[in-house]
Parts: structure tokens; C-alpha cells; sequence
């Protein structure tokens, strides 16, 4: 990461193993079947990496973490795309 500003391509949503996650079929279902966020409609949910939970699950433990969950300081967001990597 270079400067103050985390890399966005770490804290975009990636998907789920769609082989080993059972998450990957709630979030097709909300998503694709609910058309809940629908900023997500067209991505491929599909990851094809079984360790994407153990990612999300460490960068939810820093976002719990923080202060302020609904306003988070740059480096609330620098530290959460830290653990990704």
C-alpha cells in the first residue's frame, strides 16, 4: 500500500468458494434472488478460494474493533485492508 489511502482492489467484495462456503449461495440468494445490493448484481460471486471467509472474518474483527463502525477513520480502513494480505 502506498500513501494514506488503502488499496481498493483489497476491500472489494470478492465472492465466496462456491464449492466449499455455504456462504456463497446466501449471498447468490440475497443478492441475485432478493436484488439486495444491488451494487453487487453483476459481480461474479464465485472466488474459487476457500480462504476468503477466514479474510472477511479477520477484516470484520478490526471493523468491530473500531470506534465508530459507521464512520471509519482512514486508518480503521488502512488496518482492515491490511489483514486481507
Amino acid at each position: 500500500m502506498s500513501g494514506d489511502r488503502p488499496g481498493r482492489y483489497k476491500l472489494q467484495f470478492k465472492g465466496f468458494d462456491q464449492n466449499n462456503d455455504k456462504h456463497y449461495w446466501y449471498a447468490k440468494f440475497i443478492i441475485k434472488d432478493k436484488g439486495l445490493y444491488d451494487e453487487h448484481e453483476n459481480a461474479y460471486l464465485n472466488s474459487h478460494d476457500s480462504s476468503t471467509i477466514d479474510a472477511y472474518r479477520r477484516m470484520l474483527k478490526v471493523f468491530n474493533s473500531s470506534l465508530d463502525n459507521y464512520r471509519l477513520p482512514k486508518d480503521a480502513l488502512k488496518k482492515i485492508a491490511e489483514v486481507v494480505y
